[in-house]
């Protein structure tokens, strides 16, 4: 029945649940946040800087796993390091203070999370040419999928059968899914030598075409994509994290609440498939990036304005929808320009932007909170940001091999 159907499709669908993991445990932290502040006395600043602390651990997990990915098995490589976030999340639930919060809830599912994202994507790139962009697109839905089932699901455990048996039932899940990583194979050539048996599409010579890590690290197009990166990812953690505590602020029920992220999620999936499988058709990569970050931008002053149900909610969907537009775009972007042998470095290193937006846009969120007593000036620190990255998309050019970044 499988037989002629490609073998990178089955790594993709692989991917998808695999980078659901990366979903749920992004989305979880802005439903558990409140609670963890109730359950350990703690301020919303010392809770939003266990998102911070993950992503320093991230950050160095994601550079390890590309390399790893780059020269191993890629199925043993994410299982091995996926547990590690499965024994936080778990450990999580008997934490009793917030030293134990810190090492069980923030380091170790910051070094596990890194084997869910990029190892995943740079397989996908290595299993397509020019499908790539919808390849990652559909992989890159399993964080929204997630997010939209995950936000109620944890408000209703949460609420039904407390908060630490919660996180337990929240490791199962993360545990279960990541047995999907034995479906991963490194490289197309050797899954036709083995098992399938069929012709593959055309993929990058890996000689002249592709860069080295730091050959890739000494261009401008790369810190300037770098840069683009970081400021998009500082307005969705700030975003992420609120969005649910500001909905209770303004007066709505948690459980309502927690539909506004789930939103967030929902209109994710029609975004990465419209932008990456339709938009790219008819404009460039360079502009595809523009569209999406100004009018996610410009969805922000929904609820700048308006603190009402339907106003959450439909910001949920469009912010969802223009944020999901750039997410596959910079894996495709970084394999058209800098080719596919050594992918999976070049994105770990990459993605460390996430993790450096995790420093500043939590903790200035955090504390222009814990100053003002309300969320208000945080989302509108969220739009600010995402306007200059939208303008800061005209920077890019294309790199040249030799080029020196002055």
């Amino acid at each position: 029945m499988f037989r002629n159907i490609y073998y990178g499709w089955f790594i993709v669908a692989a991917g998808l649940l695999i980078i659901s993991l990366d979903g749920i445990l992004l989305y979880s932290f802005g439903i558990f946040v409140p609670y963890l502040e109730e359950s350990f006395d703690a301020s919303h600043l010392e809770i939003s800087s266990l998102i911070t602390i993950r992503n320093i651990f991230f950050a160095f997990s994601m550079i390890i796993a590309g390399r790893l990915i780059d020269k191993y098995n890629p199925k043993y490589v994410i299982f091995i390091g996926g547990l590690t976030a499965v024994i936080g999340m778990f450990l999580t639930a008997s934490a009793d203070n917030l030293w134990e919060l810190t090492l069980s809830y923030a380091v170790l599912p910051g070094i596990g999370n890194g084997f869910f994202y990029i190892p995943s994507l740079a397989i996908i790139s290595r299993w397509f040419n020019e499908r790539r962009a919808l390849a990652i697109g559909i992989a890159t839905l399993g964080v929204p999928i997630s997010g939209m089932i995950i936000n109620p699901l944890d408000a209703w455990l949460i609420s039904t059968v407390g908060l630490e048996s919660a996180l337990i039932i929240l490791s199962l899940i993360i545990l279960s899914i990541l047995l999907c990583a034995f479906v991963m194979r490194r490289a197309p050539e050797t899954e036709i030598n083995n098992v399938t048996k069929v012709v593959s599409p055309p993929v990058e010579s890996e000689d002249d075409t592709s860069m080295g890590v730091m050959e890739a690290l000494r261009t401008k197009s790369f810190w300037v994509l770098y840069l683009i990166f970081f400021l998009g990812m500082n307005t969705f953690l700030i975003i992420l994290i609120n969005l649910f505590d500001y909905g209770i602020e303004s007066g709505i029920d948690p459980l309502t609440a927690s539909g506004a992220p789930a939103a967030l999620a929902f209109g994710s999936i029609f975004g990465r498939l419209f932008f990456s499988g339709v938009l790219t058709k008819y404009i460039n990569n360079k502009q595809v990036l523009f569209t999406s970050y100004f009018l996610e931008a410009l969805s922000i002053l929904i609820i700048i304005y308006f603190q009402t149900v339907w106003a959450f909610y439909l910001f949920g969907f469009l912010f969802g929808f223009f944020y999901s537009g750039h997410m596959p775009i910079f894996p495709t972007i970084l394999s058209q320009y800098f080719g596919t042998k050594n992918i999976g470095s070049i994105m770990g290193v990459s993605a460390t932007g996430f993790s450096l937006a995790s420093i500043t846009g939590p903790l200035l969120a955090g504390y222009l909170h814990d100053t003002s007593g309300s969320h208000y000036n945080e989302i509108i620190l969220a739009a600010v940001i995402c306007f200059i990255t939208a303008a800061s998309t005209f920077l890019i050019t294309t790199p040249k091999r030799g080029e020196a970044a002055t």
